[in-house]
């Protein structure tokens, strides 16, 4: 049990460096897949150290180093088990909780006001996302995106290549000078590296063409 709550802290560490390193958030997916699989693999509660209040907490502050849009389906299921740990957390659970013992209101309320909003918000911004019902344009307006992006992007076909295709970008453009005007020939590499993957993709500037990019 120890080693894996090692691997949990090593993978979020992991996840931290990899979101703060210019061009290599790409290496959190699997990152995100393996504490998922962790987590649903251990005992409810262990110790202060695992119980459904940390691990929400955990798994939040893995969420904060990872696009959720871009595997959109992998973060809805993190979503969806991080709600469900809400139901199960218990009074001996918030005992570890410094801020519980000085909140006025009760211990239903001082659930509620953890960021089980916040998860539920993310929940339906991601369940929209991958509804090809809801137009992308409607999706833009409804979360204030500004810039136009391919729909191509919400499909799973998207979702399943992304992984593979960002690391042979990160690949084929590491040593490349990453001034003014990389994300053009970024952008290109991208596109022919998807089309390999039978993907038709429209860059931001195809999608947005009044909208200046260095």
């Amino acid at each position: 049990m120890e080693e894996r709550i090692k691997r949990i802290a090593k993978i979020y560490k992991g996840m931290v460096k990899n979101h703060s390193t210019y061009m290599e958030g790409w290496r959190n997916y699997p990152l995100i897949q393996e504490a998922l699989d962790l987590f649903s693999e251990m005992p409810l509660r262990y110790g202060e150290e695992l119980t459904p209040y940390s691990r929400i907490f955990m798994l939040e502050m893995m969420m904060e180093n990872l696009q959720e849009e871009q595997m959109p389906r992998l973060s809805l299921k993190i979503r969806d088990y991080q709600q469900s740990l809400f139901g199960l957390i218990s009074d001996e659970d918030l005992e570890i909780d410094m801020g519980f013992d000085h909140y006025e209101g009760d211990r239903e309320s001082y659930v509620r006001d953890l960021k089980i909003d916040d998860i539920e918000n993310h929940r339906q911004k991601l369940i929209d996302y991958i509804d090809l019902n809801i137009s992308t344009e409607d999706w833009c307006r409804k979360y204030g995106r500004t810039l136009k992006f391919d729909p191509i992007e919400r499909t799973e076909e998207w979702e399943n290549a992304i992984y593979e295709v960002e690391k042979r970008c990160y690949e084929l453009t590491k040593n490349k000078p990453k001034g003014m005007g990389f994300c053009f020939e970024y952008w290109n590499v991208k596109r022919n590296v998807l089309a390999k993957y039978g993907i038709e993709w429209r860059n931001p500037h195809m999608m947005n063409p009044r909208v200046m990019f260095d």
